[in-house]
């Protein structure tokens, strides 16, 4: 896994739940069915096996004994049968389990004009920059990877699937929330997971909000509208601005006086 960063960026349009970010320190995490990638978070576990023999062996160490029927074919009946019903049990656990999970998204970049385009009202919101710290906020915080191929998640190969623990569905849901296509490989992106569905807002530490930096087509009004709403913060953020470097394709960032 990569190494925990010290600073995370969040892309933002200029509108009242950015300005309740700014203001309240409170941050708003979506439930998966809000993201905008139809394959995000859908890569569902499903339990698979080689062949017939592959089968009894997990169901045996599942139901911890040798099955007393002496027809081969049937006691090969009886574990596909009960290994469907412990599918269908497991696919039942796993959807209400994600109906239980919020994420918050964040990305390791902070000159992304392709971000700043995207979720940034095209350079006209902001980024705002946190400060990595170990506290209840950022409690579960992970990196997404790209993988090339779909990925498949089989308990099979994991663990023998008993009775779904905490920490055992956690293991079986948490690659499907931290993995995407390589087309999104340049958000560089990291999520905070909570298991509740309520609340739907987290407050961070005042001081964990450091920066705010302006998009390079951040109207004058909105800049000031956020510089006064930074100045009552109790520890205000650095105002910073995006600008075009010359002759080329990439932004710097700079201080922004007011």
């Amino acid at each position: 896994m990569k190494s925990k960063p010290q600073t995370l960026y969040k892309y933002r349009p200029i509108n009242p739940h950015t300005l309740r970010i700014i203001s309240d320190s409170q941050m708003y995490f979506p439930l998966p069915i809000e993201f905008n990638d139809p394959f995000d978070c859908k890569i569902i576990p499903d339990l698979k096996f080689n062949d017939d023999e592959e089968l009894e062996k997990f169901m045996r160490d599942v139901t911890n004994a040798k099955l007393d029927i002496p027809s081969r074919s049937l006691r090969e009946r009886w574990y596909f049968i009960e290994a469907e019903k412990m599918r269908t049990s497991m696919h039942n656990d796993v959807h209400k389990f994600i109906e239980l999970l919020r994420l918050c998204c964040f990305s390791e970049r902070s000159n992304s004009t392709m971000m700043f385009s995207h979720y940034a009202n095209g350079h006209r919101g902001i980024c705002l920059e946190f400060m990595v710290k170990d506290d209840d906020f950022f409690d579960v915080l992970r990196p997404v990877i790209y993988p090339k191929d779909f990925p498949s998640i089989n308990p099979a190969k994991m663990f023998p699937y008993k009775p779904l623990s905490t920490e055992r569905l956690w293991m079986l849901i948490e690659p499907q929330f931290l993995c995407k296509s390589q087309e999104w490989a340049y958000e560089d992106e990291w999520r905070i997971l909570k298991v509740d569905a309520e609340p739907s807002t987290y407050n961070f530490a005042e001081d964990t909000l450091t920066a705010i930096i302006f998009g390079c087509q951040t109207t004058q009004q909105d800049k000031e509208l956020i510089r006064d709403i930074n100045k009552s913060r109790k520890v205000p953020a650095a105002l910073k601005e995006a600008y075009i470097i010359d002759k080329s394709f990439i932004t710097g960032i700079r201080n922004c006086v007011l």
